[in-house]
């Protein structure tokens, strides 16, 4: 089967639980032997050179357009005015709409597959082009985001934060009944798909599943996540405001490691005793394994939080919010420690921190978990019957 996935960045650097989650639908689709086109901006925040598209996608042909995609105060106020979301108005290019019309004038593709909100601006393009059936898979429930972030947010900020999810749930809720198929990473988000287009399915990402980490580095906490995604800074901020201190207190000896993409290490707003800030790291992995217990403190998402399953793959124990978990079903003091208020993250930091066997017994449940629920031969069964389903209709 012909597929052409649209994108709206290349998924490159793998820094990010999207770009993760993108890269590897890419290569299950050539594993399934989908002859596999993938059409994508090549934005300037997420720049990847021709040389890296030749050898990390090698897999697949791959068709770019460049795009600068950073936030313009003028075209943002100019949205905003005209009750549109800037979320996808800077995804939306003339030039790119013509090359892409260009492809589907010269190739027929069985299926396109829209990966995630922000390739809609494409839509009507395929619409008229295209005759076959449409995917859209969406990484999240993008107004929900939005939404969380203006409650938890003040004055004029809260404002136009409110308006712009309403303006984002709009355009999202009337983009999704054209789809032959909507598929979410989270039983949550699907359920809100559904609501909108009844052929919303579920089917999550898969996870590399890892040795379980021996001993876990004692009086050490760790956050990692990019500093590009406004839900990530707030949680590191909160939990620095609320809770750090009185962590401090009951633990002299408590270390605070956090890093992510884009993460400047001089950044003011990180700055507190025991404050470890590595920045930008080169392998995730390597960082989780090595910086003890990991705290997702985040007050707004949506979809599966992809450094969650990538710490219980390692078997490191977790101290979350429920948010932070969201899309995984784990249980308070089985998988992971849950708590949305300050003490109850402390309890948490009290039970975990020290490299107790209650930490090491919840790394293993995580990584029991995931290995029963996130392998890449069950995942890929699911999209195998997907476009076969889709390919039948």
């Amino acid at each position: 089967m012909k597929v052409l996935v649209l994108g709206s960045r290349i998924p490159y650097p793998m820094h990010d639980g999207g770009a993760k989650a993108s890269y590897q639908l890419l290569q299950i689709l050539n594993d399934l032997n989908h002859e596999v086109t993938f059409f994508s901006f090549n934005t300037k925040k997420h720049f990847a050179s021709a040389q890296v598209i030749e050898d990390e996608f090698s897999f697949c042909k791959v068709i770019t357009h460049d795009l600068d995609g950073s936030i313009k105060p003028y075209y943002a106020l100019k949205s905003f005015i005209a009750g549109k979301s800037y979320n996808l108005s800077r995804f939306s290019s003339k030039a790119a709409n013509n090359k892409l019309e260009k492809l589907l004038e010269e190739e027929t593709f069985d299926v396109v597959h829209f990966e995630s909100l922000f390739t809609i601006p494409f839509l009507k393009v395929v619409q008229e082009n295209h005759q076959g059936p449409l995917i859209l898979r969406q990484h999240n429930a993008e107004n929900k985001i939005w939404d969380r972030l203006s409650k938890s947010s003040k004055g004029l900020k809260k404002r136009y934060i409110s308006a712009l999810a309403r303006q984002l749930k709009k355009e999202e809720e009337m983009a999704l009944p054209h789809f032959n198929a909507i598929i979410g990473i989270s039983q949550e988000d699907t359920d809100y798909f559904q609501r909108f287009n009844k052929n919303a399915a579920y089917i999550s990402v898969a996870q590399e599943q890892y040795t379980p980490i021996p001993v876990i580095k004692p009086h050490a906490l760790c956050h990692i996540g990019s500093m590009e995604w406004q839900p990530n800074i707030q949680a590191v901020e909160w939990f620095l405001d609320a809770i750090w201190d009185e962590v401090r207190r009951l633990n002299p000896k408590a270390e605070f490691h956090i890093a992510g993409k884009s993460l400047d290490k001089k950044d003011p707003r990180f700055k507190k005793p025991n404050v470890i800030n590595h920045g930008e790291v080169s392998d995730s992995n390597e960082f989780l394994r090595n910086n003890g217990v990991l705290v997702i403190p985040l007050q707004s998402a949506s979809g599966v939080r992809m450094k969650a399953l990538e710490a219980m793959a390692h078997g490191i124990p977790i101290i979350s919010t429920q948010i932070g978990v969201s899309g995984l079903a784990v249980e308070h003091g089985k998988e992971v420690w849950l708590g949305d208020s300050p003490e109850e993250m402390i309890q948490g930091v009290q039970q975990l921190l020290n490299g107790s066997e209650e930490a090491l017994r919840m790394g293993k449940n995580g990584w029991d978990y995931v290995n029963q629920n996130f392998s890449i031969q069950a995942l890929s069964q699911k999209w195998d019957a997907l476009y076969s389903e889709i390919s039948n209709q």
